[in-house]
Order: structure tokens, then C-alpha cells, then sequence
């Protein structure tokens, strides 16, 4: 999955902008407003984001959420994000986050020779 850039992962957090904005995360380098569309802050928070965007339980395959009877995803940590009942957003979405820091949270596309 190369070729995901800040911009994307911004587009991918956006909806939980508002709602973390009153959040505060406390890390080794100290604690943190959870902002995240300020892409210095996701970066050094991306431990913390990662965990809680993939905090719900996944099928055998991964490529799906599992969900209980009542069509809710099922928690896997005490903080998921979103949280529920909102419920996991799109497994792609998280996968692409999860993929970008795995890539080293490149923010923009190398430049072209």
C-alpha cells in the first residue's frame, strides 16, 4: 500500500478532529493534545493513534471487523477510536494509516527527477 501520504491520512482523520481536540495523550516526550490534523502531532502520537484505530477484533482473514449480534464492531482495547457505539471506520482506511507508518509517515510524494 506505498504511495499514502500526510494528506491522505489527514483526509482519513478528519472526522475525529472536533471530538479529540478536547483529548490530551500523554507519551515519554509529554503529554499531548490529540490533534489531528496538525501532521507533527499524529506523527509523534502514532503509536497511541495506531493502537486505537485497529483496537477492534478483526475476521481470520483481517480484512474484515467482526461484528456482535447487534451489528456493533467488538472492542479489542479499552480506547478504541472511534469510539462506541460509533464503532471501527473503514478497515481500509485503518489499514492505510497502519501501512503509512509502517512507510516511515512520509508527508509529502518524493520529489520527481
Amino acid at each position: 500500500m506505498a504511495g499514502i501520504y500526510w494528506n491522505d491520512i489527514k483526509t482519513i482523520l478528519q472526522p475525529g478532529v472536533t471530538c479529540m481536540r478536547q483529548v490530551t495523550i500523554g507519551t515519554e516526550e509529554g503529554v499531548f493534545v490529540a490533534r489531528l490534523d496538525d501532521y507533527e502531532t499524529v506523527k509523534r502520537l502514532h503509536k497511541v493513534i495506531r493502537a486505537a484505530l485497529n483496537a477492534w477484533r478483526r475476521n481470520a482473514a483481517g480484512d474484515a471487523w467482526l461484528r456482535d449480534s447487534n451489528g456493533r464492531g467488538i472492542p479489542t482495547k479499552a480506547h478504541p477510536m472511534p469510539p462506541p457505539p460509533r464503532g471501527p471506520m473503514a478497515i481500509e482506511d485503518v489499514d492505510a494509516f497502519i501501512a503509512w507508518v509502517d512507510d516511515g509517515m512520509p508527508e509529502e510524494p518524493p520529489p520527481i527527477a
